[in-house]
């Protein structure tokens, strides 16, 4: 037989016989994106106060609307994950739903940990008030977003310091 022959006969082979014999089982690919669940809030002078499923008003009568969108999937945790994709949301976007977010115009990022078993959730740059009425909206968001994640208790700071968010909104001067 020539080479080329033999080659040939070699090459026909192995690929006859990589068709024999039980297939490799099929990976799963991973998914590439999550579901990020959060709240917006629902001023009284909005349309979509009347939709809030939360008849509890809070603040400056506002309520709260949950809001779950598509993400990209991250090794980060949900509750970051969560906290985050609601400080992105912009002004106009939330104002197209009706709703309304503090953080529109802030460029905010929550950063989630754990220390001695504990959740912390660090939140930097200190959220920008724009008034008496966005000190509960801010706070509330937060934690019902939080939440929303997670059932375990939750450490949560700005700038890294839990006195720092224990006394955001507090305009008494008396905050320790």
């Amino acid at each position: 037989m020539s080479g080329n022959k033999l080659l040939a006969l070699v090459v026909g082979l192995t690929l006859i016989g990589a068709g024999c014999g039980p297939s490799a089982p099929s990976r799963p690919t991973p998914s590439t994106t999550a579901e990020a669940a959060y709240v917006l809030t629902a001023m009284s002078d909005t349309t979509a106060y009347d939709r809030s499923p939360v008849a509890t008003t809070f603040g400056c009568e506002d309520r709260l609307m949950l809001q779950r969108v598509i993400v990209s999937r991250s090794d980060r945790p949900a509750l970051e994950t969560n906290l985050n994709t609601m400080f992105a949301v912009r002004h106009a976007d939330a104002e197209r739903l009706g709703l309304y977010t503090p953080f529109g115009a802030q460029e905010v990022r929550a950063t989630v940990t754990e220390e001695d078993g504990k959740t912390v959730v660090d939140i930097s740059p200190q959220p920008i008030s724009a008034g008496t009425c966005d000190d509960p909206r801010i706070k509330e968001m937060i934690v019902k977003t939080i939440a929303l994640s997670t059932t375990d208790e939750v450490q949560i700071r700005v700038e890294g310091s839990e006195k720092t968010w224990r006394c955001m909104g507090d305009m008494s001067g008396l905050c320790r």
